[in-house]
């Protein structure tokens, strides 16, 4: 699958660090909320949490892009940004559910390599629940990424 010159493991970008940032919902984010909210999880609140895995290096533009893995749930959509890239989640159980599980990458969903980082214990629970009016006092995901 990969020449000679060219390893599984030199693919895979090194993760120095992983955060997670409570952050203002998009206009596109707030109809994801509103949908998972119509399909029976109408606990979530209208706040984005950017779960940002800051890289080594950003890897360069290739046809064998990888997957990324938290545990074994496949971030299905994650971007780039300056430092590294990330994913958003909505509903904070994701944190509790997958707490302190490996971050690994993929290029055909068989193989991985491990990160070497977890997603941190979030046990700052205010993260998760705003007074009404407050989601404004969260910093924008223009602030958080750099963007």
């Amino acid at each position: 699958m990969f020449s000679e010159n060219h390893s599984a493991n030199s693919y895979y970008p090194g993760v120095l660090s992983v955060e997670v940032i409570a952050t203002q919902p998009t206009g596109a984010d707030l109809r994801n909320i509103e949908y998972m909210r119509s399909a029976g999880h109408p606990q979530i609140e209208n706040i984005t949490y950017i779960i940002k895995l800051n890289l080594d290096s950003i890897p360069e533009v290739s046809s064998l892009g990888f997957r990324v893995y938290v545990g074994e749930f496949r971030v299905i959509k994650y971007f780039e940004c300056p430092d590294g890239i990330y994913f958003k989640v909505y509903d904070p159980n994701f944190f509790s559910e997958h707490a302190n599980q490996n971050i690994q990458f993929s290029i055909d969903d068989v193989t991985f390599q491990d990160s070497g980082q977890t997603l941190p214990t979030v046990n700052d629970l205010s993260l998760f629940t705003l007074p009404e009016g407050e989601v404004n006092s969260l910093p924008s995901q223009k602030q958080v990424l750099g963007s």
